[in-house]
């Protein structure tokens, strides 16, 4: 079973609550990027999050080295780091249908298959253990 293609995320799951989202994880030859949305409570506004970087998988575990961060919209503050060194290294779950990746801080993402057909037909629910809070940081 391969860990690249490219996965369709829809939901993820934060304090108990799933909160729906729109977004796609790209993964392959050893680099990564992922670009999702987030409708935010009780508005007609959207946060996103555009970011990319190298990945390895060794011993059952992905871990993600982050290059480049584009977040904001809604009311946040954006975040622009065009030189990131945040490494998240988390163990999955693999199938021929699903990938849970278990990410350092504590949200749940469910990534499903995508009706492309460029898209391979597997879907991904990525538990995401809060990558904005507890990621590593790569030394320098």
């Amino acid at each position: 079973m391969a860990i690249e293609g490219a996965w369709h995320v829809d939901s993820y799951l934060r304090d108990g609550e799933v909160v729906p989202l729109t977004g796609i994880l790209l993964m392959t030859s050893g680099r990564w990027s992922t670009l999702y949305f987030v409708p935010q409570p009780g508005t007609d506004q959207r946060w996103g999050s555009a970011e990319a970087g190298r990945y390895t998988f060794e011993n059952g575990r992905l871990t993600f080295y982050h290059e480049l961060t584009f977040q904001g919209g809604a009311e946040k503050i954006p975040v622009i780091d065009a030189a990131s060194t945040t490494v998240e290294s988390c163990s999955i779950e693999l199938s021929s249908e699903t990938l849970k990746i278990h990410f350092p801080s504590g949200n749940e993402t469910t990534k499903e298959t995508s009706p492309s057909p460029l898209i391979r037909p597997t879907s991904l629910e990525m538990l995401k253990k809060g990558c904005s809070e507890g990621s590593a940081k790569a030394a320098n």
